[in-house]
């Protein structure tokens, strides 16, 4: 599977992504933008959001970091195991289906791409530190099928949903 992460990375075109983020916290909803450039990192004047321990270990991907990437972030590289989502089959590196204690990346068996990243709190903290991100939408027209077209952050209570907007190539 990380031979396959490692062809799919390579395969990125030299682009910048430009998302529209909706922020939803206690109830009250705030809207910012967030931009992925041609260096597989997110700005955003969110930092919730570029700074989220899912999102730095998704764009850690990008630059083709793979298992040195997850390793440090506490994902075991050795367990993996098989799952269907969204009729697509998932190959999860880090935990079984769904076993929420234990940090995970699942990624796409055809493709190679992370499809999601579930962070289990780190050593001492609380369940409010878990994250969730799901990646998803690669068929977007947009994004010519190369960048996601949508990607869903929960931290704790906090959600964050990033909807692509456009593409601007970079030369």
């Amino acid at each position: 599977m990380l031979e396959r992460l490692a062809t799919w990375h390579r395969a990125l075109p030299r682009a910048q992504v430009e998302y529209a983020l909706r922020i939803i916290e206690r109830g009250k909803t705030r809207e910012t933008q967030a931009t992925l450039t041609d260096a597989r990192a997110f700005a955003s004047p969110e930092s919730s959001f570029a700074d989220s321990r899912a999102v730095s270990l998704y764009t850690a991907l990008l630059r083709g970091e793979g298992k040195d990437a997850m390793t440090s972030r506490g994902i075991d590289v050795a367990i993996t195991a098989f799952y269907h989502l969204d009729r697509r089959v998932v190959v999860i590196l880090g935990a079984a289906p769904m076993q929420t204690g234990r940090s995970q990346v699942w990624f796409d068996r055809d493709t190679g791409a992370p499809v999601r990243i579930l962070l289990a709190p780190s050593a001492g903290a609380t369940q409010d530190d878990s994250t969730d991100l799901s990646v998803g939408a690669h068929d977007h027209p947009g994004t010519e099928g190369r960048f996601p077209g949508t990607l869903r952050l929960h931290l704790g209570e906090v959600a964050i949903h990033a909807d692509f907007r456009r593409l601007v190539p970079v030369r």
